[in-house]
């Protein structure tokens, strides 16, 4: 790191890091200004979010724990409360990022995430349910394809915007309802 540093945070309380530096706490943003000498490579530190969906599959594969995750007729997967977060955007987006990773919907890992008021409307709570029983062969391929799609699609138009181009919409499918069953 260069000698060039300017670290604030704005009206946020601060924790010191492991270098003695402040810090700001978890929810806050941090505002900073320092050289480095190299990018840190990606997944350093991780999301504490990963460790917690581990040890809530942990809990569902053990007999034992199992039946903490269902309602009472053992068979309706309850929900998990991972987070509390002041402002809900910060909810939803974490909700909205856990799904880009484990599928949108239960089908692709058994994960569903949601963001909801909380204490009284004070907070936002995190919330994660996990129904393995709801992964369906295939859909995790598809849903990993639909990513990459949407990726290369994130970049085109990144691409024409830095290029002064206007790119044209792409007309969405019409959902169709589903079929009568007889």
């Amino acid at each position: 790191m260069d000698d060039m540093t300017d670290t604030s945070v704005a009206d946020a309380p601060t924790v010191p890091d492991e270098n003695g530096k402040p810090r700001a706490k978890r929810g806050q943003v941090e505002y900073t200004l320092e050289v480095v000498d190299a990018l840190p490579e990606r997944g350093v530190g991780g999301s504490p979010f990963d460790d917690m969906l581990d040890k809530i599959i942990a809990i569902h594969d053990n007999a034992e724990t199992r039946g903490q995750l269902f309602e009472k007729d053992g068979t309706t997967p309850k929900w998990v409360l991972i987070g509390r977060y002041e402002h809900s955007t910060a909810a939803g987006a974490a909700a909205n990022v856990l799904g880009h990773r484990h599928g949108k919907n239960p089908t692709v890992e058994g994960w569903d995430f949601a963001a909801r008021r909380i204490d009284d409307g004070d907070k936002t709570g995190l919330f994660v349910r996990y129904d393995p029983t709801r992964i369906v062969p295939g859909a995790k391929e598809a849903w990993e394809k639909s990513e990459v799609d949407r990726k290369v699609k994130l970049a085109k138009a990144r691409e024409a915007k830095k290029a002064g181009e206007t790119p044209q919409p792409q007309p969405q499918p019409v959902p169709q309802p589903p079929a009568p069953t007889a």
